[in-house]
């Protein structure tokens, strides 16, 4: 089990409040039916970056017990700025959103920290403003 299948576990809201990152999370199990809200959500990411076809998204999802679980962590940044300046070898995909955070060279490793990865975090996904926009319009469409 990935943490944020733990820090997400039985919660039913569109969005995880107080959370080191931005991430819409749907479930259902009726899984047209959530390929179509998530898509919904692609197209309003889409409208809200002005990247079209596609916004830049990372998605996991997960099935047990008939459900699907989907994370959609829209992003603001491919890669953070410590990657460019080689201070980190760090690029977060989705096994790093979902809260294995992956550190390839060991002297990163030992010195990146909690409030590092955070921040790492809030400069990659999509910023505040523009996620709570985009959660708005799909709470106003459920």
């Amino acid at each position: 089990m990935f943490p944020i299948e733990k820090d997400t576990a039985g919660m039913t809201r569109l969005t995880v409040p107080n959370y080191a990152r931005n991430v819409f999370l749907f479930r259902d199990r009726d899984r047209s039916a959530l390929i179509d809200r998530m898509d919904r959500a692609i197209d309003l990411l889409a409208e809200t970056t002005s990247k079209r076809p596609e916004p830049m998204v990372n998605i996991a999802v997960f099935h047990a017990r008939g459900e699907w679980v989907t994370y959609l962590f829209p992003r603001g940044k491919h890669r953070p700025q410590v990657f460019h300046t080689g201070e980190l070898t760090v690029s977060p995909a989705s096994i790093d959103l979902c809260g294995i955070f992956v550190v390839p060279k060991a002297e990163h490793f030992e010195r990146i920290t909690g409030d590092a990865i955070a921040a790492i975090f809030r400069e990659v996904t999509l910023s505040d403003d523009r996620f709570r926009e985009v959660a708005a319009k799909l709470e106003s469409e459920r």
